[in-house]
């Protein structure tokens, strides 16, 4: 019976052990699953960001130039690792990159024209509303500069949700990823203008 005993606390112990072991690896493989912390829904972030500049544009006018809280220049895809989820669909993002649409098989290629395209006009659209956000800064702004590149980033976010809206259209297709790849490769990003220009002819405004 002692020999029992003995032999049946030892079993107790490994079994706590075990289950404690087993424990530690679900926490620890759960903490470095991808794309469980962040989550953000992309097709309603463009359109915040594109109502917030012409909310602000629309409140400049009303308030004869007063000027208000300018909109923080914002990146729509992450640094990190998370999910974009664009007209329905999850677009798995590691370091801007995208490296999944979830449910949707796609190639190496596809996705990282997928990509491209992304990264361009995120880029895109922020450095038109830093670029905007900096002229209304200045003592003078130049008046003509600014509705120059409010069009551009207007254009970009509309083009953002155009790309996003083709894809989504196109993912219930035979042969998803070679048609989506090609659809990315005829995908024009026109180059981004932001040489203010100050020649005489331009209206300048001063600052409130």
């Amino acid at each position: 019976m002692r020999y029992f005993g003995v032999n049946s606390s030892i079993m107790k112990n490994i079994y706590f052990l075990a289950l404690l072991i087993f424990i530690f690896s679900v926490t620890l493989k759960a903490q470095e699953t991808p794309f469980a912390f962040e989550k953000i829904n992309g097709s309603n972030f463009v359109k915040y960001l594109f109502n917030e500049r012409y909310q602000f544009n629309k409140s400049l006018v009303k308030h004869s130039g007063k000027l208000a809280q300018l909109p923080q220049a914002k990146s729509l895809l992450l640094n990190g690792k998370g999910i974009i989820v664009f007209d329905g669909y999850d677009y798995l993002i590691d370091n801007k990159q995208v490296v999944e649409i979830k449910g949707i098989f796609l190639s190496k290629n596809t996705l990282a024209a997928i990509s491209s395209k992304l990264i361009k006009l995120d880029d895109y659209q922020k450095k038109c509303s830093e670029s905007v956000n900096a002229e209304y800064k200045k003592d003078q702004r130049n008046l003509h500069y600014i509705k120059n590149i409010d069009r551009q980033y207007f254009s970009c976010l509309k083009q953002i949700s155009s790309l996003t809206a083709d894809i989504a259209q196109k993912v219930r297709k035979p042969n998803a990823s070679v048609t989506i790849e090609m659809a990315m490769d005829k995908v024009i990003i026109p180059a981004l203008s932001t040489n203010n220009n100050k020649n005489p002819e331009i209206l300048f405004a001063k600052a409130r």
